[in-house]
């Protein structure tokens, strides 16, 4: 990078990353509320058991610990005058946080997809569904964190071909989505597990999470932001489009999540 570019560098990294600071930590307060107390999650975290939430009590505090301090670094230093024994020491600290990223971003959909006791959660297609959902909102952030920090007009062309990494991730969403929903709606019911995955289904599609699914999943986190990104690539990456897809984007994230958690059923739950 040449040296009139190290400001940017140094603003758009630690806007991105106290962002993802803040995101990660609110993740860790809902973590605390799901297990009840910050002390339970303490208990978890120092007496570890194999289980996919012990895992997740140790990469979202992991995480949040490598972005707060890599946005510290960035906040103090940029990229002018770093010496190369710390720039590479940087470099090494942001390819770890990637890896970490990675697990924070898994972690959620196999738990999920491990609970047997909810068809509708326990399928492989629920971690993809995450992950992907993750990294389109990783994408959605950063655009949002360049904006907030200035630096639009020296990345467009980085930002444009994010928009159009997201394109694809949020087909293969959509695409994962219509997977785990629609073979359900036709499948021959023959047992309680069967019967309770239909029915899962059908709250999506047609009962009382159909407005959240069609009108916020579908409509608000998937076709909107695909056509906000398509046309601002088209139009030269204009900003109020890529905004606008971020922001559903981020919006979609909350309803898939929502929207999954709320209509699983257990099978003797769906026969009462």
């Amino acid at each position: 990078h040449s040296p009139g570019s190290a400001p940017y560098y140094g603003r758009l990294y630690a806007s991105t990353l106290s962002c993802s600071c803040a995101c990660l930590f609110v993740g860790l307060l809902c973590l605390a509320l799901d297990l009840g107390s910050f002390d339970t999650l303490l208990a978890l975290f120092l007496s570890p058991r194999a289980s996919f939430i012990s895992f997740g009590a140790y990469v979202l505090p992991a995480c949040a610990i490598l972005a707060f301090a890599l946005a510290l670094s960035w906040i103090r230093i940029g990229w002018r005058g770093v010496s190369s024994r710390r720039l590479t020491a940087m470099r090494v600290a942001h390819v770890v946080a990637a890896v970490v990223s990675v697990a924070v971003m898994a972690y959620t959909g196999l738990l999920l997809g491990s609970v047997a006791a909810v068809p509708l959660w326990n399928s492989p297609l629920v971690p993809i569904l995450f992950v992907a959902s993750s990294l389109s909102c990783g994408i959605a952030l950063v655009v949002l964190a360049a904006c907030g920090a200035g630096v639009w007009r020296e990345f467009q062309g980085v930002l444009r071909r994010a928009a159009a990494i997201d394109m694809a991730t949020i087909a293969l969403e959509a695409l994962a989505l219509f997977a785990l929903v629609a073979p359900p709606l036709n499948a021959t019911c023959a047992n309680q597990t069967d019967i309770a995955l239909g029915l899962s289904a059908a709250r999506l599609v047609s009962g009382d999470c159909s407005i959240l699914f069609w009108a916020g999943l579908v409509g608000a986190g998937l076709v909107a932001p695909f056509a906000f990104e398509l046309f601002g690539t088209r139009l030269r990456c204009k900003p109020q489009y890529l905004l606008a897809a971020c922001c559903c984007v981020l919006a979609g994230g909350i309803f898939l999540r929502v929207c999954l958690v709320g209509a699983g059923l257990h099978p003797e739950i769906s026969t009462l």
